[in-house]
């Protein structure tokens, strides 16, 4: 298997890297909806090459979710790598906590929007001494 697409909310959170980067009153909301738990972390050992999902709430329906489904197998149809494609297809409001695993890196690499400059960027933190 080459990557799994996890669309729910926050089940690819690895040590809170994303809620680090909000501002108080969604770190807020964040934190009293059972943040603090890094999920991601447990996933990563799994198996696939790419975890593909959130790392904290994800587009609904009525969010665009469709758009960024299709945009983001357009994008690898292309030719764009998993972790290029998922950026570009999230690259909006409601779809900025997203966030890749990346196994088939060595060492592994997570992926997801840092809004700490007020601007987001797409930025990572790689796996070191085994631990994230």
């Amino acid at each position: 298997m080459d990557y799994v697409i996890i669309a729910g909310c926050a089940v690819l959170d690895i040590k809170n890297y994303r809620a680090q980067s909000f501002g108080l009153a969604t770190w807020l909301q964040w934190y009293a909806a059972g943040g603090d738990w890094s999920p991601g972390a447990q996933w990563e050992p799994k198996g696939p090459q790419y975890f593909i999902g959130y790392n904290w709430t994800a587009p609904l329906d009525n969010q665009g979710a469709a758009g960024i489904v299709s945009n983001f197998l357009s994008s690898v149809s292309g030719g764009a790598s998993f972790v290029n494609a998922w950026k570009q297809a999230n690259d909006l409001g409601v779809g900025r906590n997203a966030c890749v695993i990346d196994c088939a890196s060595i060492p592994h690499v997570y992926w997801y929007w840092n809004e700490t400059s007020g601007t987001p960027v797409w930025t990572n933190v790689v796996k070191s001494g085994g631990t994230w």
